[in-house]
C-alpha cells in the first residue's frame, strides 16, 4: 500500500506544535510525518518535541540556518530529500503538504488519500479564522470538522471557490486559462511522489512571499498531471497571526515569471538544490515506550 508521508513547512515555533498535534486525530494517520523549518532555533525543536510527544510518534525534524531571505521552495525539497535519504520513497507514495501554521481537521488526510488513488495532484483549500475562532481551537473548544468551526460567511466563500475552481479546471482543458490554474495552495496539496519526482520538485529560485506553488502547479500540469479538486471538503484552518504578505498577489515581483516561458522540469529543485547551510535531520521521537521508531516501527 502506498505510504502517505506528511510535510509541515515552517519559519518559526510559533504554532506549529498546534498544527503538528492536528495530525493525531486524523481518520487516517501519516505513516511519516516531517517538519521542515526554514531556520534552526532551538525554540522550533522544542515545540516539535512537545508535539511529538502529545501525538505519541516521532517526528523528523529538518532545519537549517535561515538564509536571510524565505525559501518556502526550498524548504518542502530538503522534506522530501531527508524522506529519501532517511526512509525512502517509492514512486507511488503520496506526499501531502501543509503550512505549519494550519490546523487539518480530522478528515483532511483521508481526503487526500482518496483523490490521489485517481488523479497526480489534490487541491485542498484553507479559511482565515479570526482571532476568537483561533481561540477556541487553542483552548479545546472547537469541533473537529471544517462544518463545526466556520462561520456562514466562510463557508459559502469555499463554496464559491470550489466554483471559480471548478470552472477553471475546464477552461485548462480547452486551453482557455493561464497555464497554472487551477492553482496550487502550499498551504493545502497533496502529490504522487512519481509526479513530484517528475517536475524536480518545487522550484528553488521563487524565494520570499508566494509564486513557487503556482508555479509547481503549471509545471505538474505541462507534465500532464491531474488535479483532484477537494476545496470544498479538504480544508483546513489557518491559525490568526499578522501575515507576512503585505502585498496583492499580482504586485509580487515574481508574478511576471507565470506569463512567460517555461521548463517543465525546473534547474534548481529536488535535484541540484540551491547552495544553503547543510540541514540538519533528527528524530523528535516521544517519550514513551509505545512510540515507534519512525525508520523501524
Amino acid at each position: 500500500m502506498p505510504r502517505l508521508n506528511v510535510v509541515f513547512i515552517t519559519h518559526t515555533h510559533e504554532r506549529i506544535a498546534r498544527s503538528v498535534m492536528s495530525m493525531a486525530g486524523q481518520t487516517r494517520s501519516p505513516d511519516i510525518l516531517i517538519v521542515s523549518c526554514d531556520g534552526d532555533s532551538e525554540k522550533i525543536r522544542a515545540e516539535v518535541a512537545r508535539a511529538a510527544g502529545f501525538i505519541d510518534r516521532p517526528v523528523l525534524l529538518v532545519t537549517r540556518p535561515h538564509t536571510g531571505e524565505a525559501r518556502p521552495a526550498q524548504t518542502r525539497n530538503n522534506a522530501i530529500r531527508a524522506l529519501e535519504e532517511r526512509v525512502g520513497l517509492q514512486d507511488d507514495d503520496r506526499l501531502v503538504f501543509f503550512d505549519g501554521d494550519c490546523v487539518a481537521p480530522s478528515n483532511v488526510l483521508a481526503i487526500h488519500e482518496e483523490a490521489l488513488q485517481s488523479r497526480e495532484l489534490s487541491l485542498g483549500w484553507r479559511i482565515e479564522l479570526t482571532n476568537s475562532q483561533t481561540e477556541k481551537l487553542r483552548n479545546g473548544e472547537a469541533g473537529s470538522t471544517f462544518s463545526d468551526i466556520a462561520d456562514k460567511h466562510q463557508q459559502n466563500m469555499v463554496r464559491a471557490t470550489m466554483r471559480t475552481y471548478l470552472r477553471r479546471n475546464l477552461q485548462r482543458k480547452l486551453g482557455l486559462t493561464k497555464p497554472h490554474k487551477p492553482q496550487v495552495l502550499g498551504a493545502n496539496f497533496g502529490v504522487v511522489a512519481s509526479t513530484f519526482r517528475a517536475v524536480n520538485g518545487l522550484d528553488e529560485t521563487y524565494t520570499g512571499w508566494g509564486m513557487e506553488d503556482d508555479d509547481f502547479g503549471r509545471r505538474v500540469y505541462a507534465s500532464g498531471g491531474r488535479p483532484a479538486l477537494r476545496l470544498h471538503d479538504c480544508v483546513v484552518l489557518h491559525q490568526h497571526h499578522p501575515t507576512r504578505s503585505t502585498r496583492a498577489w499580482k504586485d509580487n515581483e515574481q508574478a511576471h515569471r507565470l506569463d512567460s516561458g517555461f521548463a517543465t522540469v525546473c534547474e534548481h529543485g529536488l535535484e541540484n538544490p540551491l547552495p544553503q547551510p547543510e540541514p540538519h535531520v533528527v528524530e523528535c521521537c516521544p517519550n514513551t515506550s509505545s512510540a515507534p521508531s519512525l525508520i523501524n516501527g
